[in-house]
């Protein structure tokens, strides 16, 4: 969801059409922006921050540095929390998952509230009892 709202702050009209979010739409992007207008703080791992500046590297020149530029300026303007990634590997549900899914298992809390365009995701976070919004969900 984090690419979807990089790349969809530099320009909507890249959703469905660029590399690794063409299953968005500039509409997703409005409900994505408005849903997170709910909440007063977006917390941030820097496992996804690495995963989302991967991704960027699918994309070149201006639409790469504008995506890179905002990146950084919402890593320095947002709460960041670190798992160790020891910690995460430990999880039960690390080995379906990967490293960052289980490390957003481990940060999720009583005033934590995940959002998740990743069914496994979602349904493992449900699983431990925490708060979670499955992106499709909002679609509907």
């Amino acid at each position: 969801m984090l690419l979807v709202f990089i790349v969809g702050s530099v320009n909507p009209k890249l959703l469905g059409v660029a590399k690794k979010v063409k299953e968005y739409r500039p509409s997703d992007f409005e409900i994505l922006y408005t849903y997170l207008s709910l909440f007063s703080e977006i917390i941030l791992l820097p496992n996804t921050v690495s995963e989302v500046s991967n991704l960027l590297d699918h994309y070149a020149g201006d639409r790469r540095q504008n995506c890179m530029e905002l990146l950084a300026i919402l890593t320095s303007s947002r709460s960041e929390q670190y798992v160790a990634s020891d910690i995460a590997a430990q999880q039960p549900e690390y080995m379906a998952l990967g490293i960052t899914d289980a490390a957003l298992l481990c940060a999720l809390g009583k005033d934590i509230y995940l959002l998740t365009s990743d069914l496994n995701l979602y349904l493992a976070a449900l699983y431990r009892s925490h708060e979670a919004q499955h992106f499709d969900d909002l679609r509907d």
